[in-house]
């Protein structure tokens, strides 16, 4: 073999590897994102939950979705990068010679980079997802298939919250004292109507965290985001008496926005409402297309939802 030959394979085998090397995970670990130990355990609850890594690590509060996108466009630049230059390499290897390749290379990433929508998830880092027990007897959330689950631990920050809930600490509005006999929807206007005056605020300058889900008092002392909304909304309708299998926190995709956000889903006879910091009313789940779920839960269990 050639000194030239060589070293093309060098290169190549070098772009193999660092390519091996370049998953998310491993990219996050070395930019200091993330720690190893917090990789073995967000793979852990991504191999349980069948979800993307990506989902899997905001779920768990260690990346916000900017780190995550900019992580994801350093990873796709660099394949591009690495494609490119094989690509020349493999052309030179046959006695062709181009005096593009550079430019080859940058329109390479110029292409990943105008590919890339701005809500874009890691798609081919999802896992197949595991099979779990029976769909839920209610309707779908907004068009979607669901698929059950009994097991809530990989979801520590909802669990974590559960525990620390008092079913008896969640500040109600006082309209509904003066009022015997309420509605169910009554009652879920009331609640909603109530928490919605609570002010916004994102948890890094509330908490100085990217993630802390808040009980009701502290949510109504300090205010909170979507997720507090939706949890001090959840606990104020247990404690007026609607069943757990009635109440369901949505995680969700905001295809406006583009956004990940949450809301709580309230199932009644009058069909499945959902309660939005969002929105000044209560809203149908039926017919609304803003939203895309990605997964709901409650105490017994959690969906994953399906196109």
């Amino acid at each position: 073999m050639t000194q030239a030959k060589k070293t093309k394979t060098g290169v190549l085998s070098t772009l193999k590897a660092n390519l091996d090397r370049n998953r998310l995970g491993e990219l996050l670990v070395a930019n200091g994102t993330i720690t190893s130990q917090q990789l073995l355990e967000a793979l852990h609850m991504q191999k349980q939950t069948g979800f993307a890594l990506g989902t899997v690590l905001k779920e768990k509060g260690l990346i916000t979705t900017t780190g995550l996108r900019a992580t994801l466009f350093q990873q796709m630049a660099f394949r591009a990068l690495a494609a490119g230059v094989a690509f020349v390499i493999g052309f030179s290897a046959l006695g062709i010679h181009t005096a593009r390749a550079t430019s080859s290379t940058q329109e390479s990433i110029y292409t990943a980079r105008k590919s890339m929508p701005e809500d874009y998830q890691p798609v081919s880092l999802t896992r197949e997802a595991p099979k779990v027990a029976s769909t839920s007897s209610y309707e779908p959330l907004f068009g979607t298939g669901e698929v059950r689950s009994a097991d809530i631990s990989p979801f520590t920050k909802w669990t974590g919250i559960m525990a620390r809930l008092n079913p008896t600490s969640a500040p109600l509005p006082a309209a509904l004292g003066a009022k015997a006999g309420a509605s169910e929807l009554e009652k879920v206007e009331a609640v909603n109507a109530y928490y919605n005056k609570v002010r916004y605020i994102e948890d890094k300058n509330n908490f100085g965290k990217s993630d802390y889900w808040e009980t009701p008092v502290e949510f109504t002392s300090r205010g909170g985001d979507c997720e507090d909304f939706a949890i001090a909304k959840y606990a104020a309708l247990k404690a007026l008496g609607f069943s757990e299998s009635q109440l369901r926190l949505a995680i969700v995709q905001d295809t406006w926005k583009g956004l990940p956000h949450a809301i709580l889903i309230v199932y009644t006879a009058d069909g499945a409402k959902f309660l939005d910091n969002q929105y000044k009313d209560v809203k149908d789940v039926a017919g609304f297309d803003r939203y895309r779920p990605v997964y709901s839960i409650n105490r017994t269990g959690w969906w994953r939802h399906t196109s």
